[in-house]
């Protein structure tokens, strides 16, 4: 059966809630008053009251509180775990490592993670650098195929014809013939928007 709360219980709540947390206020009150209601209960119709919780409950920081590392630069909780400069992480791999990824193989070429497609690298090796507006292709379409007369620099422009032509499902002795259609296609397009 549920408490019927006098007015005597009201005004202890109103004096006693702002000290206590709910488990202590609940104690109390069955100490007072011999009725044992649960922490909820008492919290609720303190709710319904509007009488506030102690506010060590609700995490408020009281005013004028100074924190602990209040003019302290860098507090240094664990030396034995700390990020130290030079150390490599477990998985740090050395210059020259190979890896695959996104459909292409990965050399690391520099410090810290540069990597780098290897048929670029073999390119660059033998032909020097890449024009910003050209790629390397694989002309069997194999990635697996660093052998440099199996790769060719064509522009995006080019390579975007060769997407629309099926070059890379096209067969073998038909590949050539298409990335020449291809080399057409896009010279045509420049050529009209001029």
């Amino acid at each position: 059966m549920p408490h019927k709360y006098t007015t005597e219980n009201i005004d202890w709540l109103w004096a006693n809630r702002p000290l206590y947390a709910e488990r202590e206020l609940s104690a109390r009150f069955y100490e007072k008053f011999n009725a044992l209601i649960s922490p909820s209960a008492l919290a609720q119709q303190c709710s319904k009251r509007g009488i506030k919780p102690p506010l060590i409950n609700i995490g408020m920081i009281k005013k004028g509180n100074i924190p602990f590392n209040k003019g302290k630069k860098g507090i240094r909780v664990s030396i034995k775990s700390e990020w130290v400069a030079g150390n490599r992480p477990h998985n740090a791999v050395p210059i020259g490592s190979e890896r695959f990824s996104k459909g292409y193989w990965y050399i690391k070429v520099a410090e810290p993670k540069k990597w780098m497609a290897k048929h670029n690298v073999i390119w660059e090796k033998a032909n020097g650098a890449i024009p910003k507006v050209s790629v390397v292709i694989f002309l069997d379409s194999d990635v697996n195929n660093f052998n440099l007369n199996n790769m060719a620099l064509a522009t995006r422009a080019e390579l975007l014809q060769m997407n629309r032509n099926k070059y890379k499902t096209m067969p073998g002795e038909l590949k050539p013939a298409v990335l020449a259609l291809s080399r057409l296609e896009s010279k045509i397009y420049q050529v009209g928007k001029i």
